[in-house]
């Protein structure tokens, strides 16, 4: 935080006086930060998922799918993944489309690829949810066996929950 400080001085061995403004820089209270962090942040679930409802489809947990009838495709599961701080851990998603086509859910693969490649983490309450590709390969087809139209990929992201000490 910034603050403006006027300083008045006699000059030595003159009858001048010499009156200026100084900006200094003042490290926030503890109080202040937070302040500022509890009223826009998530714990590091919210972040996750987060992460993955970064690509406008809707991204579930793997245990929280809702019922098939009621899904729009494409859509993400993904694996509720947690380890301690600053540890890195290896997360599963998988993207399923009921297109013949593998286009849209090839750009979908290259979108997370990207995200995951130009972003540099998502902010929750006391840390950082770091991202990175995962063990290769990244993206690989599976299909369904149940079911030739749909398209199943599932992807590789390591993750890190940073903490970060205020």
């Amino acid at each position: 935080m910034l603050s403006v400080e006027r300083v008045t001085e006699k000059c030595l061995g003159s009858h001048q006086t010499v009156t200026i403004n100084i900006l200094r820089l003042r490290p926030r209270s503890i109080c202040d930060r937070l302040q500022r962090r509890s009223t826009h942040l998530m714990d590091k679930w919210q972040a996750l998922h987060k992460f993955w409802s970064s690509f406008s489809i809707p991204a579930y947990r793997e245990l929280r799918v809702p019922d098939l009838k009621d899904i729009t495709y494409p859509y993400i599961t993904y694996q509720a993944v947690s380890g301690g701080w600053d540890e890195e851990i290896t997360g599963t998603a998988s993207i399923y489309d009921n297109q013949s086509s593998l286009e849209r859910i090839d750009g979908i693969a290259d979108a997370i690829e990207h995200f995951v490649e130009t972003t540099n983490g998502i902010d929750f309450d006391g840390g950082k949810l770091r991202y990175w590709k995962g063990s290769t390969p990244f993206a690989q087809d599976m299909g369904d066996p149940d079911n030739d139209r749909i398209s199943h990929k599932v992807i590789n992201v390591n993750f890190e929950f940073m903490q970060i000490n205020i």
